[in-house]
């Protein structure tokens, strides 16, 4: 079952407002306990046996959450504190959001799992609201690191400010460009959060103990606490500037310490002045600076975070790396090509593959030479520009929430130089080899012409005509398959040459079958966005006195079978 909700934790609410126990009873029968075993124990088991679907799984921890606060059992305690953990520090991308095509994968693979349904923002949305609750629990400036980029990169970035719509995911794919939804013919799940979301802005700036005051984010607020008789008013244009002002206002002087957050990311140093006095900070990055004494009306704390760029690279790949400053994500700017209301308007997921492709630039060097090729622009707050690192140009590097209306990329794959000169020699290769077989081809099926389909007597069962990069494909789901029939030379040495779209995530092994023999089993690796050729010889006696044949792919149980772009015969 997916995404049955969260049942525990609205009927522990109840409890909480009734006392009525018969709700908390009810809310423990809800719990699944087939994961709440295994995450209670420490075992991380999102992606295997199975994919787990991400959104299915946030409602049940945050029920775990709740139930912890309501009856201090310590098993929902490890439960919440181990799958946040697992979730927000392991298995999220540098935005903050998570899994791709709507469930988790495994994270020795991130780096091939960036696809156009990457990072669904009602997950982001739960997390959110999970986070909140184990920074209740235990408060520290690593949990409120994550709100942080997770409000600023994805929840902020999901939104357009054009058109205040929503969307659903927010792609990581190089090249990729945001989708959103419309008032009257598309609603989602992340459309419904989306409308909660600007709401909920206000969420977890402050937190406060019996004597503490939390400041954990960098937002301009204000702050009225009742029993302590304290108004406090935070001014800043945080983040396009790296300084915040809190002004106090209290009906007498109240005495406490006021927490400030002092992020991971402040490496190079952060500075407290009250009342236009340095505080001496003992504190380090990701930690908070606390500064305790008797306040009253008319003090100001004023806090500056200077930001610094650097890099976070895919945990499965260092050659793979996103930029950020300070806080915010960094994306490459590469135009809006192919863009227009048809495409960032309606589909729940960016069409990505009904529109052509768009060169998406490499940084060329070593990755720890990358910062020094990366200059701010005058006059520009938060916005970038390599220099002498892109090829085959360079690109302007963008706050990720601002890149609402083109294409971008978030992640970078970094070549050496030596790595660069072969990537260019095996393009020019594969061009040539391309044209080699268009020269040797007897006869073809060419997937983006439906009329070649369908004179070359397409015949299938589950099977989807789809697109990639503006471009016909042919998949079979589950147990399906398809076919053709293609002319052949009898007396000529022949193979059968398939042009393949590498695989999204998806298991894609298939048969595939000469009138009825099977001449190869083939599996596609993780390769978004490329295309590979792959020849199989035909062995003579299927073709000996033929003129035509028929070519089946057969999806394999539990498997898929292509995307086929096009199917020749060729002379060897």
């Amino acid at each position: 079952m997916t995404e049955h909700g969260g049942m525990n934790e609205v009927l522990a609410n109840i409890y909480s407002v009734t006392g009525n126990p018969e709700y908390l009873r009810i809310a423990f029968k809800f719990n699944h306990k087939a994961y709440f075993d295994q995450w209670a124990a420490g075992v991380d088991n999102l992606d295997t046996p199975t994919r787990l679907h991400g959104n299915t799984q946030f409602p049940k921890v945050i029920g775990a959450a709740r139930e912890y606060e309501l009856t201090g059992e310590q098993r929902y305690y490890d439960i919440t504190k181990f799958f946040w953990e697992r979730v927000a520090l392991h298995r999220s991308f540098v935005i903050g959001g998570n899994t791709d095509g709507e469930s988790f994968f495994p994270i020795d693979q991130f780096s091939k799992f960036m696809g156009p349904s990457s990072t669904e923002t009602c997950n982001t949305y739960n997390m959110l609201k999970l986070t909140r609750h184990v920074f209740a629990l235990d408060p520290s400036a690593e949990k409120m690191d994550f709100y942080e980029r997770g409000l600023f990169n994805h929840i902020l970035a999901a939104q357009d400010p054009d058109t205040g719509m929503m969307c659903y995911y927010v792609p990581m794919r190089p090249g990729a460009f945001k989708t959103y939804s419309t008032p009257d013919r598309s609603f989602w799940c992340c459309v419904g959060t989306g409308m909660e979301n600007p709401a909920k802005y206000g969420d977890s700036i402050y937190f406060h103990d019996e004597q503490s005051l939390y400041v954990n984010l960098f937002m301009a607020s204000q702050l009225t606490w009742k029993d302590k008789g304290l108004v406090v008013r935070q001014e800043t244009r945080f983040p396009e500037q790296d300084t915040t002002k809190l002004t106090i206002e209290c009906q007498k002087p109240v005495r406490l310490a006021l927490k400030v957050r002092y992020p991971a990311w402040a490496q190079s140093g952060m500075t407290v002045a009250v009342n236009g006095r340095n505080e001496a900070i003992a504190a380090k990055p990701g930690s908070y600076v606390a500064v305790e004494r008797e306040w009253k009306t008319g003090d100001t704390i004023q806090v500056r975070l200077p930001m610094s760029l650097r890099i976070e690279a895919m945990p499965d790949d260092p050659t793979v790396i996103a930029l950020l400053y300070g806080p915010i994500v960094l994306a490459g700017d590469l135009g809006k090509d192919g863009l227009d209301q048809n495409t960032r308007y309606g589909p729940s997921a960016p069409p990505l593959n009904r529109v052509p492709s768009v060169v998406v630039p490499a940084f060329v060097g070593a990755v720890k030479d990358v910062i020094g090729k990366v200059k701010p622009v005058a006059g520009k707050p938060l916005y970038f520009q390599t220099g002498g690192l892109a090829q085959p140009k360079d690109v302007t590097l963008v706050p990720f929430y601002k890149a609402s209306d083109i294409r971008y990329t978030v992640y970078w794959k970094v070549y050496s130089n030596e790595e660069w000169a072969r990537r260019k020699a095996d393009a020019v290769a594969r061009e040539s080899h391309r044209s080699e077989i268009e020269r040797r081809t007897i006869d073809a099926v060419i997937v983006s012409n439906e009329l070649s389909e369908r004179d070359h007597n397409l015949q299938q069962q589950n099977s989807n005509r789809g697109s990639f990069e503006g471009k016909g494909v042919r998949d079979a789901a589950r147990n399906g398959w398809f076919s053709y029939d293609l002319q052949v030379s009898p007396d000529r040495p022949l193979v059968l040459v398939c042009a393949f779209v590498g695989s999204e995530g998806r298991q894609r092994s298939f048969d595939i079958l000469v009138d009825g023999e099977k001449v190869a089993t083939q599996s596609l690796e993780i390769h978004p966005t490329e295309v590979f050729d792959y020849e199989y010889k035909l062995p003579e006696q299927l073709t000996r006195g033929k003129q035509k044949i028929t070519v089946k792919f057969q999806a394999l149980p539990n498997s898929s079978a292509g995307q086929l772009l096009d199917v020749r015969v060729a002379q060897q």
